[in-house]
Formats: structure tokens, sequence, C-alpha cells
């Protein structure tokens, strides 16, 4: 459960840094 959250907020994140320089 934890490794999974973990992932999630990982890959949440590194594709707000990958997005957001497009947008901006």
């Amino acid at each position: 459960m934890l490794e999974s959250i973990v992932i999630g907020i990982g890959a949440y994140l590194i594709i707000g840094y990958v997005i957001v320089p497009l947008l901006f």
C-alpha cells in the first residue's frame, strides 16, 4: 500500500514538473 502511494505521488510530481513548463 505505502509503496503504491509513494510511486503515485512521485509520478504525479514528475508529470507536474513536465507539464507545467509546457503550459508556462
